[in-house]
């Protein structure tokens, strides 16, 4: 994984566009509206000029604001990946449950894009944890899923299966959808490596989620060969109790 040296380096570099072309674009609009000041003041401002003027404003407004949230969105990851990851204490929770309300509380945002989120959970899994951790991980599975999964495929959806295996929990997550480009499966847990950073993403989700699995959680995470399916799967096995 990436040293803190290299991570920094990659927000920078990550950063470096959008501020760029929020820059560009605000002095863009600083220039044009120096011109219809001007023209206002020396009494020739016409309505088609201004129109046209104020229509050009209005769409690097757009490309400005766009480019803050890259900014906000690739800061509130970073800041994430900084955070002190110790102060949330281990406790016993119920996986079962914990899965359950996660479905819930994404229920309709996965409705609002049409993909199916079904559960395979053996019952009654009882972890000694970091259960917010463990919702950080399945959330970041589940945008990943969203955002780079599925491409028109006809029904989609993820699914997530756990049982337990002598004293950990496995957990598997897959979908149905494109899978993995295999340029960047052998680097898919490194920071910033994505295929849809023309798309504003930013290719820390799955970074995020392997830290917290390997460090916070003390388990292991692996994208499984899914040559044969084209879909993509990743499997995580953390201990049942942490504490031992």
């Amino acid at each position: 994984m990436a040293s803190l040296g290299g991570l920094v380096a990659g927000v920078a570099h990550e950063l470096n566009t959008p501020l760029g072309v929020g820059i560009t674009a605000l002095s863009s609009i600083k220039d044009i509206l120096e011109e219809i000041q001007t023209s206002v003041r020396e009494g020739k401002i016409r309505k088609t000029k201004l129109d046209e003027s104020l229509a050009t404003i209005d769409e690097l407004e757009k490309l400005a604001e766009n480019n803050m949230n890259v900014m906000a969105r690739i800061i509130q990851q970073f800041k994430f990946l900084s955070i002190d990851q110790t102060v949330e204490k281990a406790n016993l929770f119920s996986l079962n449950s914990v899965v359950e309300d996660i479905r819930n509380a994404r229920k309709e945002e996965l409705q609002n894009v049409g993909i199916t989120f079904n559960v395979d959970i053996q019952d009654n899994i009882t972890l000694f944890s970091f259960q917010k951790g463990l919702i950080e991980v399945v959330n970041s599975l589940i945008n990943n899923a969203i955002d780079h999964a599925f491409d028109s495929q006809p029904e989609p959806k993820i699914i997530l299966a756990a049982m337990v295996r002598e004293n950990s929990a496995v957990l598997t997550f897959s979908d149905n959808g494109v899978g993995v480009d295999v340029s960047i499966a052998h680097q898919i847990f490194e920071p910033f490596v994505t295929t849809k950073r023309r798309n504003g993403q930013v290719g820390l989700g799955l970074h995020i989620a392997y830290n917290l699995i390997t460090q916070k959680l003390k388990g292991k995470i692996k994208l499984l060969d899914t040559s044969t399916t084209s879909n993509t799967c990743f499997q995580i096995e953390i201990p049942i109790d942490i504490s031992h």
